[in-house]
């Protein structure tokens, strides 16, 4: 096989892939909050009519059964299935693992990492955290309470308890005034306060950041007085990247709706310029993006062919859900390229052609 052939069979198969996540992505987080409802009702609530009981686990079991069609699918969908796996270590394990009643909470964890994958395209970062952290706590409640409510000796007995034990828990405070006495329960808590530690980080991590911000303005002083003190040196600063189009401003109108911009300038044509032309400029977070008109466009062709017009730039964009930002771009305006090399990638071609990549 060639090296032309070996490269358009991966990129079938991520464009496969993407267009399959775009449409399973909603319903698995459905499934997800359904599975997390069918999984909590019994263990809150253990005293309701047995044909709950029977409803909740015939529920999660058809639930089970989805995920374990979802993850085939999308292996079937990927040339490269096994790193494919070994990047989704907690859909496989959501799927591997036998039926029994004290492995459930694993599959909890899954349905909670959908939930997470999903939906935090539409949320803020500072959102996103409260959403970790409350999920977390609540999958760890009815984890612990599952596994220790009738143990001999056992002190989280209610709902209440299991609540309050998990808020000491994933905040490492640990009052120690309930505690598991469970093989089952202590696991749970080990990988509560691990989880629970990365997630503290992350958090310190985004204040530090933050915190530091004006250490980094000092520096760049300090950086501004080292080039004074070099006068064969001029000040050199990239402040934006200029790209063409034959509509400038309809083009720069759809980067500032992709990536929730500010369309700074937006000019009207010039006297010897069609109505599609003028100059417009967007400015995002880290990045300033002006468009500017050009009579003779001719729009790029990706990957390049032999005696076609050359891609010589492309945007990355780092995103937190890839299926829900190829839907987000292509309601935008952008279109998937027929060429999609790799599964954690997607490159998709604006309103004007340039490619731009979506990753993770």
């Amino acid at each position: 096989m060639s090296a032309t052939s070996r490269t358009d069979g991966r990129s079938r198969a991520g464009k496969r892939l993407a267009r399959y996540e775009g449409v399973a992505a909603p319903v698995m987080m459905v499934l997800a909050i359904v599975f997390l409802a069918a999984y909590g009702v019994p263990i809150v609530w253990p005293d309701v009519p047995s044909w709950v009981h029977r409803l909740t686990e015939g529920v999660a079991f058809v639930i089970w059964v989805a995920f374990a069609a979802d993850l085939l699918t999308r292996v079937a969908l990927t040339d490269r299935r096994l790193r494919y796996l070994l990047r989704h270590p907690v859909d496989v394990a959501a799927v591997l693992l036998p039926m029994l009643r004290p492995l459930r909470v694993l599959r909890v964890f899954a349905s909670g990492q959908v939930l997470l994958a999903r939906g935090r395209g539409v949320l803020r970062s500072g959102q996103a955290l409260v959403f970790s952290a409350g999920t977390l706590v609540l999958i760890g409640a009815l984890a612990i309470l599952d596994a220790e409510r009738d143990a001999e000796g056992a002190n989280i007995t209610t709902f209440g308890d299991a609540l309050w034990w998990a808020i000491t828990t994933v905040t490492t405070v640990g009052y120690g005034d309930r505690h598991p006495v469970t093989g089952v329960g202590r696991g749970v808590a080990a990988a509560l306060m691990i989880v629970g530690i990365s997630l503290l980080g992350v958090v310190t991590a985004s204040f530090a950041a933050w915190f530091l911000a004006g250490g980094d303005r000092t520096s760049d002083d300090s950086r501004e007085d080292d080039r004074a003190d070099r006068p064969e040196r001029p000040t050199l600063r990239a402040t934006a990247v200029t790209i063409a189009a034959p509509d400038p401003r309809a083009l720069a109108r759809f980067y500032a709706r992709l990536l929730d911009g500010e369309l700074t300038h937006d000019d009207p044509p010039g006297p010897d310029e069609p109505p599609t032309g003028g100059w417009a400029q967007v400015r995002t977070t880290g990045l300033t993006l002006n468009v500017e008109h050009e009579a003779r466009w001719r729009a790029p062709v990706w990957p390049a062919r032999d005696g076609e017009q050359v891609a010589t730039v492309h945007l990355d964009v780092q995103v937190d859900d890839l299926p829900g930002a190829v839907r987000w771009a292509q309601r935008c305006g952008a279109r998937l390229a027929d060429v999609q090399p790799q599964d954690d990638v997607r490159v998709m071609l604006d309103p004007a052609g340039h490619p731009f990549c979506l990753f993770t």
